[in-house]
């Protein structure tokens, strides 16, 4: 199989994307017209190359932390990015949906207002909301990010 073939026209590969159809899938529409099939990876890059708008925004705005490799399973980060989802007007499938709920009923379900912390050494945890407090997270002082740029 050769490493480089033909490609389908770009204008039906920005269709085939915003059609929402997978990198796999795309990769299969290009095999089936052109006779190679490339990897996923070199569909994601001639989707890039050719300016297709990214699918999934940044979760920057709720999740403004690089969060260590031990925390990533951490149910409020779970939550975190369905709600950054949410916010991007992305439709959230019934789990997120729950997600979403289950976070606005721990920041604000309990007869006080909660933000979402992090601590690069403990993870998440709920905190009572200051008044400095502008979102459902609280803005990190010194994180792993800011050490790291």
């Amino acid at each position: 199989m050769p490493a480089h073939g033909n490609w389908l026209s770009d204008r039906y590969l920005l269709a085939l994307h915003g059609d929402g159809q997978t990198l796999e899938a795309i990769a299969a529409a290009n095999e089936a017209e052109t006779g190679w099939r490339p990897t996923r990876s070199g569909v994601l890059r001639k989707l890039q190359k050719i300016g297709a708008p990214y699918r999934y925004g940044s979760h920057k705005l709720v999740i403004p932390w690089r969060i260590a490799p031990a925390h990533r399973q951490d149910p409020l980060r779970y939550m975190l990015a369905a709600e950054s989802r949410k916010r991007q007007g992305v439709e959230l499938s019934q789990p997120e949906e729950r997600l979403v709920d289950l976070l606005h009923d721990l920041l604000f379900g309990r007869g006080r207002e909660w933000v979402v912390d992090y601590d690069d050494e403990d993870g998440f945890a709920l905190r009572p909301r200051r008044d400095s407090d502008a979102d459902i997270v609280r803005m990190p002082k010194v994180t792993m990010a800011a050490q790291a740029g």
